[in-house]
């Protein structure tokens, strides 16, 4: 409003700013739902700058990385990362560069020496300019994904190296894998045995009444044993067939 000197009057200009208040009301929304979902995110998120230096994380960040929000904003992601890793991480981050999107799992070492199989996702110029990268522990599943590797291993050293012949069926009795004592004792090569059903390989009529019991004490008990007279190489051989 400015006054209208002549005539003792004042004069007033009028502006539709509806349309702008409505974009700050939704830029103020906006900002509030990033904040909520930036610190109750269960992973943790890190922004930081073209140097790697961290410049905001997450609660669940410091968990992560097992230490306050002032040292982890004096550090870069870098200096978390397992020495024998580096390597590694260079090159993510060089193909990070070169995408502009990346996605892998690397080995951190914490300030307490605590080791984290972190997984992670890195974004450029993600939020207000600087990149993102969102972190998850993996270290459960990867100990867990080792473990069943060497239980595996057990299993194969003691599978292969059985004195009894030994075969994988599925649910529909045909042959997934087979030890070499079989192969000896049906004087069959594993080629030959894989894919095909057990009740073909030993000559099994499906509608016998010992097997029909068979099969019916497997499925209540657990386990049953089955025999079966065979020819082999000229020769009448008794096979003892225990399952579980």
């Amino acid at each position: 409003t400015s006054p209208y000197v002549h005539h003792k009057l004042h004069m007033a200009i009028l502006r539709d700013v509806t349309e702008k208040r409505q974009m700050e009301i939704q830029l103020k929304r906006n900002e509030e739902l990033f904040k909520g979902l930036f610190e109750e995110a269960i992973d943790a998120i890190v922004l930081w700058d073209q140097d790697g230096r961290v410049l905001k994380a997450n609660t669940s960040a410091l968990k992560i990385f097992e230490c306050s929000l002032s040292e982890l904003l004096s550090k870069r992601i870098k200096d978390f990362v397992y020495p024998l890793e580096v390597q590694k991480f260079d090159l993510l981050m060089e193909q990070l560069t070169i995408s502009g999107a990346v996605r892998d799992e690397v080995l951190f070492l914490m300030p307490n020496n605590q080791l984290k199989h972190l997984e992670f996702t890195s974004k450029l110029h993600s939020v207000d300019g600087y990149n993102m990268t969102i972190f998850r522990n993996v270290s459960e599943r990867y100990q867990m994904e080792k473990e069943l590797r060497e239980s595996e291993e057990r299993f194969r050293k003691i599978f292969e190296g059985s004195l009894d012949g030994m075969l994988l069926t599925n649910h529909n009795y045909v042959v997934v894998d087979s030890n070499p004592e079989v192969s000896e004792i049906l004087d069959a090569p594993k080629e030959h045995l894989i894919g095909k059903d057990v009740r073909e390989i030993l000559n099994i009529d499906p509608e016998e009444e010992k097997y029909a019991g068979y099969l019916r004490q497997l499925k209540e008990e657990g386990q049953a044993t089955y025999q079966k007279s065979l020819y082999q190489k000229g020769r009448l051989q008794h096979v003892e067939l225990s399952s579980k």
